[in-house]
């Protein structure tokens, strides 16, 4: 798929040019950037270019206020502007700029010719103001201010302010400020600011501000661990995508290729995580995996699948309990997170983690038959070889929803009870 950015040049001509479809003829009276010597004039009316006040020269007057009844053309304005149809302005303007189809800022009437690198440089134009169409607004150059459109609004520079636009913003270079989008929020460059779309956020390079999105891409999210201290970066989607991450992700998919900052979803995803704080039912990656098997108070038979960072890990379990006593669960579904630390060159180590447990008492599983359980406790380890280290750990078991008339667990008489485990983990 080509760059979005790619076909910049090829719209902003054919834009230009539906715009003035009536004033083909005009092109004639055209002249060169470094031959145009504009003059002011503070109030200028037209119908279209060449019949109008500024006569059939209008590329060479920069106007105060325009008014336009189909299509405008002029050097620049300067404070209002507004045409029926399309505005083109061939240098940078200011103040509000309206029009029921396109706003076009930049470039030159002879819509035939192909502009050398040079020459697209010299022909670039910014705007300061407000500028609003109906479809479209297009810039050559950068804009600070406001752009509102029911369309596009399509940038060759930067923009600082606020963007509305029913289809795309796409920005070649840095955004700052406010985005929203109907589909979908484009950056060539750096991001910062906040960004809404109605399917993607894409920066090409760094994030220090919001995207809020389905689906949100950055290069780089910066965030407390980072050497430069601009601004932290954070993802809230379905699916969220850096290359290094040092800010926040939240979605049900989080992916980054480097991760030191925090990723909350269903799945977290990542090439490289011994730093970073990833929170999921499963974390993908080369971080820190483990088997785990291990006895409680509760269950006969616990096992569990542990994932995430050498720091945090998360694991999923399951237990069960052969024990046909209806004051005793008979299964249990299970997440915990756990923040780990390795002493003695790894050779044992500490972790505090908080689990929850949903608890079954029938042997068929019906609705409304889990009940949750928490546990905070504190796990010591030690490692016994190939990997595999032997845990024990004590806590306390807090039964928050008791099942109708179910006060007690097997031989506990309370909704509270004490946590015992031992068993064994991979890691």
């Amino acid at each position: 798929m080509a760059h979005p950015l790619s076909y910049f040049r090829k719209i902003h001509l054919e834009f230009v040019l539906l715009s003035l479809c009536f004033l083909s003829f005009c092109q004639s009276f055209a002249q060169n950037n470094n031959e145009v010597k504009y003059t002011f004039k503070p109030l200028q009316f037209s119908v279209f270019p060449g019949l109008s006040t500024n006569g059939i020269n209008p590329g060479q007057y920069k106007n105060g206020i325009s008014i336009n009844i189909l299509s405008g053309y002029s050097a620049g304005n300067t404070a209002f502007e507004v045409a029926g149809l399309s505005n083109f302005n061939k240098y940078s303007s200011y103040g509000i700029q309206l029009a029921g189809f396109i706003n076009t800022i930049g470039g030159d009437i002879r819509l035939h010719k192909k502009y050398s690198k040079q020459e697209s440089e010299q022909l670039k134009a910014g705007f300061t103001g407000i500028q609003t169409a109906g479809l479209f607004n297009v810039l050559t150059g950068d804009i600070e201010g406001i752009q509102i459109t029911a369309g596009a609004n399509l940038l060759g520079g930067s923009a600082t302010g606020f963007q509305l636009a029913g289809l795309a913003n796409l920005n070649k270079e840095y955004f700052t400020g406010f985005q929203i989008a109907g589909i979908i929020n484009f950056t060539g460059s750096f991001t910062s600011g906040v960004h809404l779309s109605g399917i993607m956020n894409y920066s090409s390079g760094e994030l220090y501000g919001i995207q809020i999105a389905p689906f949100n891409r950055a290069s780089t999210i910066y965030g407390i661990k980072s050497q430069v201290d601009i601004g932290y970066g954070l993802q809230m989607g379905l699916i969220n995508s850096a290359k290094d991450m040092d800010g926040y992700q939240i979605g049900l998919i989080n992916k980054a290729k480097n991760v030191k900052g925090l990723q909350i979803g269903l799945i977290n995803i990542y090439r490289k995580n011994k730093e970073g704080i990833p929170i999921a039912l499963i974390n993908y990656g080369n971080g820190s995996e483990s088997l785990n098997l291990w006895i409680s108070e509760t269950f006969l038979v616990n096992i569990g699948l542990g994932t995430g960072s050498e720091k945090v890990r998360n694991t999923i379990s399951f237990s069960y309990s052969p024990f046909v006593n209806p004051n005793w669960p008979r299964r249990a579904f299970g997440y915990a997170i756990s923040r780990i630390w390795h002493v003695n060159n790894g050779k044992q180590f500490k972790s505090i983690e908080m689990a929850f447990s949903w608890l079954n008492y029938e042997k068929v599983i019906k609705e409304n038959a889990f009940n949750l359980l928490i546990t905070p406790r504190y796990v010591y380890g030690v490692h016994i070889g190939r990997g595999i280290y032997f845990n024990i750990g004590g806590g306390v078991n807090y039964f928050i929803y008791p099942i109708e008339n179910q006060k007690n667990i097997g031989v506990f008489k309370s909704p509270v009870w004490p946590s015992i485990i031992f068993g064994f983990h991979t890691d």
